[in-house]
């Protein structure tokens, strides 16, 4: 599938970070990993927050990009781009998960 639009199932370690962190992935009662998400099921499940993460290659998707692509999405949702990087990844497990953790339990705070 396009990489750029999947989304965190139950089955991924993503989904156990959001949740750790205090929150909840809008997939998690979906027995997947990986996949493409349908933009109407996004809205229809009504999510607070759209966490985007990004490879440092995409770091030109800033927000109003993102809503300019994702409209049914982004609308009157908060939008947080993450750009990976060595403090911030969601996009592989390892060391940076600790980092990642932490940033995401201080995101959900606000």
């Amino acid at each position: 599938p396009d990489k750029s639009i999947v989304t965190a199932g139950a089955l991924t370690y993503i989904n156990d970070m959001i949740y750790t962190a205090g929150g909840l992935n809008i997939f998690s009662d979906k027995p997947l990993e990986f996949f493409k998400p349908d933009d109407g099921e996004v809205n229809g499940r009504n999510p607070e927050l759209v966490l985007v993460s990004v490879e440092p290659a995409m770091k030109w998707l800033t927000e109003e990009k993102y809503r300019e692509m994702r409209p049914v999405i982004a609308s009157n949702r908060e939008v947080v781009i993450v750009v990976e990087n060595r403090e911030r990844n969601l996009a592989y497990f390892g060391p940076s998960f600790i980092y990642t953790l932490e940033f995401l339990v201080e995101l959900l705070k606000q």
